[in-house]
């Protein structure tokens, strides 16, 4: 049984590693890293031991920090896995292992107990009913080649999520510019003009508009919507969809606007 070393001193192997995978080979991977791993703490291909494996890799990736070498996001990205995998691993097997060994009873406990003599009750024979016990999955070794393959599929997983990410719009701004305040003053210059004209008549929306499209009637409604805040007209419209009349506060009208307005 190969000693594990603890985490806070690295063995001299994962060392000997880390010097084999700098000078020999032109970039770290983390193919690279698990191969060496195997040959340095001398296991078996054909039957790794993935708790181990996924411990030494991490120390490995630890002791490469440490020397400012710059690691690639799969190493790390490996790192993750093995780290699931390592904690699947003790949940799925090492668990049920315990829990079967807590729970085991020996078989001398079925016939005897407390050192009586072995007896024969027919009815309670009868009361008894055999559980079958359920049936342990068998263990399959795992090659270190069969975990560099599941590493591969996962990892193109993980770059296929990314491609699926929604990509950032890209929002064009608008190659017209208008002024907002010189948009008000307008629209109030021509409410003014109409009703120093007519007093007594209502005016609405579609009389004001200077061009019946899109951007006419935006850039006249928002405008309107502004005056409105500030109190110097209000907006009335009965019905959905409905025609929208415009009233002039008269205690709020602009003097310099209104003198503007008399002088067109």
């Amino acid at each position: 049984m190969q000693h594990t070393q603890p985490l806070t001193q690295p063995s001299q192997d994962i060392h000997e590693s880390i010097f084999s995978i700098l000078f020999e080979q032109d970039e770290v991977t983390w193919q690279a890293l698990l191969m060496d791993l195997v040959r340095s703490e001398q296991m078996d291909p054909w039957d790794i031991d993935i708790s181990m494996l996924a411990q030494k890799y991490i120390e490995t990736i630890k002791e490469l920090k440490k020397t400012d070498l710059r690691i690639s996001g799969k190493v790390l990205l490996a790192a993750a896995i093995l780290l699931r995998v390592k904690a699947h691993h003790l949940l799925v097997d090492d668990i049920a292992q315990f829990d079967n060994l807590l729970n085991d009873r020996d078989e001398q406990t079925l016939y005897e107990e407390d050192g009586a003599p072995i007896t024969f009750n027919k009815d309670l024979y009868k009361s008894l009913h055999l559980i079958p016990r359920t049936p342990q999955p068998r263990k399959r070794k795992v090659t270190i080649y069969d975990l560099i393959e599941a590493l591969k599929i996962a990892l193109d997983i993980q770059e296929k999520r990314k491609l699926r990410l929604p990509k950032l719009l890209q929002l064009e701004l608008p190659a017209r510019k208008y002024d907002l305040t010189e948009l008000m003053t307008q629209v109030y210059l021509r409410l003014l003009k109409l009703h120093r004209k007519d007093k007594e008549r209502k005016v609405y929306f579609t009389d004001i508009v200077p061009e019946q499209t899109k951007f006419g009637k935006i850039y006249t409604f928002i405008p309107l919507l502004h005056l409105t805040n500030q109190r110097k007209l209000d907006l009335d419209q009965q019905e959905h969809l409905g025609p929208i009349e415009i009233k002039v506060i008269k205690e709020h009208i602009d003097k310099e606007i209104m003198k503007e307005a008399e002088e067109y």
